[in-house]
């Protein structure tokens, strides 16, 4: 999604960084190290790129989402078919109200729907 002011595209590798540092100026109460953003969120089985968005505004991240499925068994749960999660979710502060928490959102909602899912928590 591109609007005039920012657009929306998957997660790349090279913006790890960029999106901690983002996560921890959004969400103070749950301050998050590099090291653990990769161990709890690259490293999951279950991530896909495909699921995870960010927003970029005059050259630098102003949002992220992160939507997950099952892509592995869990114990006796299974795969959870026609289930999905949207696990995190913030924007930069000076950007927020313009709709990009709206078209975040809107992307992993497509996401999971294009995977099946029919129920989706966050």
């Amino acid at each position: 999604m591109v609007s005039a002011l920012y657009s929306v595209r998957c997660y790349r590798g090279e913006d790890e960084r960029e999106v901690v540092e983002l996560w921890n100026k959004c969400m103070e109460r749950d301050r998050i190290s590099l090291a653990e953003f990769r161990r709890k969120i690259v490293l999951d089985p279950n991530f896909d790129a495909g699921g995870c968005f960010v927003a970029e505004a005059d050259g630098t991240l102003a949002g992220f989402v992160l939507s997950l499925r099952r892509r592995y068994a869990y114990y006796d749960l299974g795969l959870e078919a026609g289930k999905g999660w949207i696990t995190v979710l913030f924007v930069h502060p000076a950007w927020r109200r313009k709709g990009i928490g709206r078209d975040l959102l809107r992307h992993a909602e497509n996401f999971l729907a294009g995977c099946g899912a029919r129920e989706v928590s966050v």
